[in-house]
């Protein structure tokens, strides 16, 4: 046999020496001690049953198995077709063909049985067992020549789409990570031309973190040639119910940093998620990248868990500080992008502050967030574009009145999301804070059912837009209630049992005048009250999205006096909205005795239906 010749699966095993077709001895004798096994009469029986229905000729007789295949074997009729056949198709193919091959495998048992009884219908099993095994090799082969005979451009994207299949197999991001960098290398094993293919692509290497074996990782930087890597490390790679212990996540975190500090001009995106901070394993990290320079890095992820961060920043060490900063030594002249969670950089934590144009700020369960210092690091940003905000539970005392104003005239699009959150605690928060230009706003609130009772989405709201002069030049207002602004939605909000509001929302028309479009999104709560027309803005559109428990009152009066002021009916956008059924109809459904589904309470006993566009314009031009 010539080298690489891949050897056929019916040559493998030794032949019992009958000729062509000679049958290899079944493993398991299906005769024991002069007795057929029953499942080997089943098979038996089919085999006699094909030859009842060919009139007792063996030698005229074929196709017995041509079933366990189908008619789409036929590889005359395919070879055309193979070579443009969808990727899937094929792994779909090669996993029927293996089913094929061990149903075979009972055929070949079949046929030693009867070879045991007489020769003669044992041979014929053995060649049609012979016939469709060629059939299956033959299809085989052209898989691989169709698939090899396809451009190395068309080759790049099967590599890179089979290994990001693996990447969304795993639910979690570090675990998953592994295994696309597994499949990669396996696909890198196939044969020389995608081993050619995959090391030269670039994406299948771009990703490593410190749960991924040190040689593996190294492996991985010495085949990129471009800097896209992203350096992941995180405290757990798994249930963060399940930390492990602290000396694991410090070795780990060395044999990484040593492993990645010397391809540093390859980082593109760096990722620390640790949830549970320890300032000695920081110190660490800080001692292993100490004077690091990325010139290409461009993304930062900088998440420390809130209920490490409780000892006040002035009762923490110098080094111990220095420890939580450690980045402040690198050189990043690339980086524009940044998330921190529950940590604060001072202005001089980075040494290119000044040309961030994104940054993502949370804060959890923080009672350490003191707003004078997000104020002072967010004014250091002078070419910040693109700022969200996150607010999570936050508690503590507001401390006293920071008066110092702070001028974002950079940025144009804010974020800001909110989770029991306090009015009085994010207007302290947003007090020193001016956004002169900010042109895009989306406010999102959710968990309202586990809002506490001094905590209400309408201060919140107020808290943030107090007046016109708060966006004056806001265009863009988009009101989220029920999810977040990077769009995960409150499971509650979309629970089948959620049957009445979680709050009732008064929109702030007198201080968005100056808004061309409107979004809301309000899954869990009915807006209420609609002001003046004089205080209503003039719209160029209106989006209602979600809304779950629209009050069609309220709709109905709005819609008109929003046309007054220059809205067109062809710019309002209704998606997947419903509303409160008409009062007369309750008042009717009341006497007949019938009993509302929703239960108690002021909004609790409407029942709501689907509404569309059309219908609001319908009944809105004719109540006007």
């Amino acid at each position: 046999m010539p080298q690489g010749t891949r050897k056929s699966r019916s040559a493998m095993g030794p032949q019992d020496g009958n000729g062509d077709g000679a049958l290899e001895p079944s493993s398991t004798s299906e005769l024991e001690g002069g007795q057929i096994r029953p499942e080997a009469l089943s098979k038996m029986m089919e085999i006699i049953e094909k030859l009842i229905g060919d009139g007792g000729r063996i030698g005229t007789s074929s196709g017995w198995f041509d079933e366990l295949w189908g008619s789409k074997s036929n590889l005359g009729s395919q070879e055309g077709s193979l070579l443009v056949e969808g990727a899937e198709t094929k792994i779909a193919r090669r996993r029927q063909r293996e089913r094929v091959w061990e149903s075979l495998k009972g055929a070949r048992d079949t046929a030693n049985t009867f070879l045991e009884m007489g020769p003669i219908i044992g041979d014929h099993i053995l060649s049609q067992i012979k016939r469709l095994e060629e059939r299956l090799e033959a299809e085989e082969i052209a898989d691989r020549l169709s698939l090899l005979s396809l451009p190395d451009e068309i080759l790049v994207i099967i590599l890179e789409n089979t290994a990001w299949r693996a990447w969304a197999d795993e639910e979690k991001d570090f675990p998953r990570t592994i295994d696309y960098i597994q499949t990669s290398t396996r696909l890198s094993h196939v044969c020389q031309r995608l081993r050619h293919i995959a090391i030269s692509t670039q994406s299948l290497w771009d990703r490593t973190n410190n749960f991924i074996p040190a040689e593996m990782v190294e492996t991985c930087f010495n085949r990129l040639t471009s800097p896209i890597a992203e350096v992941a490390m995180r405290g757990s790679n798994r249930d963060q119910r399940t930390l492990p212990p602290s000396s694991f996540v410090k070795k780990s975190y060395e044999s990484y940093l040593t492993t990645t500090c010397p391809f540093s001009q390859h980082w593109r995106r760096y990722v620390h998620e640790d949830p549970n901070v320890y300032v000695d394993i920081l110190k660490e990290v800080a001692s292993l990248t100490r004077g690091l320079v990325a010139p290409h890095l461009s993304e930062m992820v900088i998440c420390y868990d809130s209920l490490a961060m409780v000892i006040p920043i002035e009762e923490r060490s110098r080094e111990g500080r220095d420890a939580l900063y450690y980045f402040s030594t690198w050189t990043i002249p690339s980086l524009s992008s940044l998330r921190i969670s529950n940590v604060i950089p001072s202005p001089n934590s980075f040494s290119n502050s000044h040309f961030l144009t994104k940054l993502d700020a949370s804060f959890t369960f923080n009672p350490d967030f003191n707003p004078r210092d997000f104020a002072f690091f967010l004014g250091s940003l002078s070419r910040l574009e693109e700022l969200l905000i996150c607010f999570e539970c936050i508690y503590g005392t507001v401390g006293p009145t920071v008066t110092t104003e702070t001028v974002l005239s950079s940025v144009r699009t804010l974020g800001l999301d909110f989770s029991r959150s306090a009015g009085e605690f994010v207007g302290a928060a947003f007090a020193p804070l001016r956004f002169p230009n900010v042109a895009v706003l989306k406010l999102c609130a959710w968990e309202f059912e586990e809002w506490l009772e001094e905590e209400v989405i309408d201060e919140v709201i107020r808290a943030v837009i107090t007046d016109s002069l708060s966006f004056p030049k806001l265009a863009q207002f988009e009101l989220g209630l029920g999810l977040t602004v990077k769009g995960q939605h409150d499971t509650n909000a979309n629970s089948m049992y959620l049957v009445r509001p979680l709050c009732t929302v008064c929109i702030p028309f007198g201080s968005l005048v100056q808004i061309q479009h409107l979004v809301l999104v309000g899954m869990v709560c009915v807006f209420v009250d609609i002001p003046d027309m004089s205080s209503l803005p003039a719209l160029r559109s209106l989006t209602l999205k979600d809304c779950k428990m629209l009050d069609r009152e309220w709709v109905l009066q709005l819609l008109p006096k929003l046309f007054e002021r220059g809205l067109e009916p062809s710019q309002l956008t209704v998606v997947n909205c419903k509303w409160s059924e008409p009062m007369e109809k309750l008042e009717l459904t009341r006497e007949d005795g019938s009993e509302s589904d929703t239960g108690d309470g002021d909004y609790g006993i409407l029942n709501y239906r689907a509404v569309t566009a059309e219908e609001m314009l319908s009944l809105a031009c004719s109540a006007a």
